[in-house]
């Protein structure tokens, strides 16, 4: 028995022995690149991620990571990861390959992700007027009015719905008896918020629209801006998604309003502000034209809170700019001369900052008169920007809808490498909204804005007349596919029936 056990004891140890003296364990690690379908995104696109990954053995498994924290993980090639953003911000993602035998690697360098936030499908891209807010298949109008804020459907499921009971909203405290009224309103579609101002008052008005609560915010100025038009403590209102905050244009400069937890103004930009202004909230920076003391461009970082100037002889027939707007998906600025018919695209993609001298800016710059037969004054001074269909509209200040230049459109380039130019413009007048009711556009705030139904996706202008009791909406497709006059194709043809053939709809906004 004690030999049987010898044996088998050395059987034992050489079995051992064969087996350290085979194949060595395998060390080799893995390879891994990762990549995504876009480095630059939009709240709410998709983010897809690819990794490649080899190995001598095999690969097991690629986990995916963003920064520090593991989100996805595929055992099969491709080996892929798909996310769809929600927050705005600069993001890394890697992507660690891991083989059978555990060994494991991560792609180098990081991938970094930009993910933008996207301005709603209801907006307008320049300060004015109105807000417009989409949910839930609904999409509401907020009008400033003398006695307070007007909301008005607008429209359910793609679909424009006239004859549509309006309401009317005040601050808590104030009634209907009380003297309140708002000039300019904006909207806070992250919250669904709408912000109103009132020239004559330093006060932010910013109403809950899911609660119909409306707070005022005392911003504490009491300086007032003067323009030719007259004086306002906030001259003009735009929600920045980025900060989330309201900015406004005061007399100290371009103020950043919290308007969701201190209610302050945090910050003032130092720049000359604008009473009708452009922002883009993907790239965070205001459109400001100038107009009162000197005929200028200001671009001013909202990030950096610094402003520059475009450098004068870029545009040599600048003449006193009263209006911007800029089309947030290719970054391209316009503005309109006030007295006369020049036109403005600035290209703000590639700028070159403190050029030639510091505090200024060089770009890109295109200008063309929108020659037709005038007859407003000022038939480009109120400027909106539909940047899906890269359309501009217009109206003119203070002009009666009887002219045929009350109203226009012009095309801007589609891309942001498409030629800087302008394309096809045309002009129109403004039907009566009822029997009796002679249309007149207003003054400041400029009575403009657009909206895009999601469902449909249909393109309307907005305006507004200047007794703040009707609200034109103006379809943007039809009004460029009118009839045009055989004397002038930069007019529609006078005998076109806008509302026949349902190019615009009026909703009557006064209330009691």
């Amino acid at each position: 028995m004690k030999h049987r056990f010898l044996l088998s004891a050395g059987l034992v140890l050489g079995l051992v022995s064969c087996q350290m003296s085979g194949t060595p364990t395998d060390k080799t690690l893995p390879t891994v690149t990762l990549a995504a379908n876009k480095t630059t995104l939009n709240i709410g696109e998709n983010l897809e991620l690819t990794a490649t990954a080899t190995d001598n053995k095999g690969v097991a498994r690629v986990e995916f990571y963003k920064g520090a924290v593991k989100v996805g993980e595929d055992t099969t090639s491709p080996y892929t990861y798909t996310e769809k953003t929600t927050v705005d911000g600069n993001f890394t993602y890697t992507a660690r390959a891991i083989d059978t035998s555990n060994n494991s690697k991560t792609s180098d360098p990081p991938t970094a992700i930009t993910v933008n936030p996207t301005p709603p499908s209801s907006s307008g891209s320049g300060s004015g007027a109105m807000a417009v807010l989409e949910k839930d298949g609904e999409t509401f109008a907020f009008v400033p009015s003398a006695t307070g804020i007007i909301k008005i459907p607008l429209a359910k499921d793609g679909v424009i719905k006239t004859g549509v009971a309006a309401s009317v909203v005040r601050p808590q405290g104030i009634s209907k008896t009380d003297t309140f009224s708002v000039d300019a309103c904006t909207a806070d579609w992250e919250h669904f918020k709408v912000a109103c101002v009132s020239y004559l008052s330093p006060n932010v008005y910013v109403m809950d629209v899911a609660t119909g609560v409306v707070d005022t915010i005392a911003t504490g100025l009491t300086e007032q801006v003067s323009y030719s038009g007259g004086n306002c403590y906030i001259c003009g209102i735009l929600y920045d998604p980025r900060d989330d905050v309201f900015l406004i244009s005061t007399k100290p400069g371009y103020g950043m309003l919290d308007h969701l937890v201190t209610k302050t103004i945090k910050t003032n930009i130092l720049a000359d502000v604008a009473e009708n202004f452009g922002y883009n909230p993907i790239t965070n920076q205001i459109f400001s034209p100038q107009y009162l003391t000197q005929s200028s461009i200001d671009l001013v970082d909202v990030a950096t809170k610094k402003a520059y100037k475009l450098d004068g002889t870029l545009v040599p027939d600048l003449d006193e700019p009263d209006h911007g707007a800029v089309d947030y998906n290719t970054n391209i600025g316009i503005t309109a001369n006030e007295y006369d018919l020049f036109a403005h695209l600035v290209d703000l993609n590639d700028v070159q900052l403190n050029q030639p001298a510091a505090g200024q800016f060089k770009t890109k710059t295109f200008t063309k008169s929108l020659a037709h037969n005038q007859q407003c004054n000022w038939p480009l001074t109120d400027i909106s920007v539909d940047s899906i269909i890269h359309v501009a509209f217009f109206s003119a200040e203070f002009c009666s809808g009887s002219a045929r230049d009350a109203m226009g459109f012009v095309k801007m380039p589609t891309s942001k490498t498409a030629p800087l130019e302008f394309g096809d413009y045309a002009f129109s007048s403004i039907p009566n909204p009822a029997e009796g009711v002679t249309w007149l556009n207003p003054g400041d705030p400029h009575g403009i804005a657009n909206f895009t139904l999601a469902a449909g996706s249909k393109h309307y202008g907005l305006l507004m007349n200047d007794s703040k009791t009707y609200l034109a909406v103006v379809d943007l497709e039809k009004l460029m596919d009118a009839p045009r006059d055989p004397n002038d194709i930069h007019l529609v043809k006078a005998d076109y029936d806008l509302k026949a053939n349902q190019v615009i709809f009026f909703f009557h906004v006064a209330m009691p």
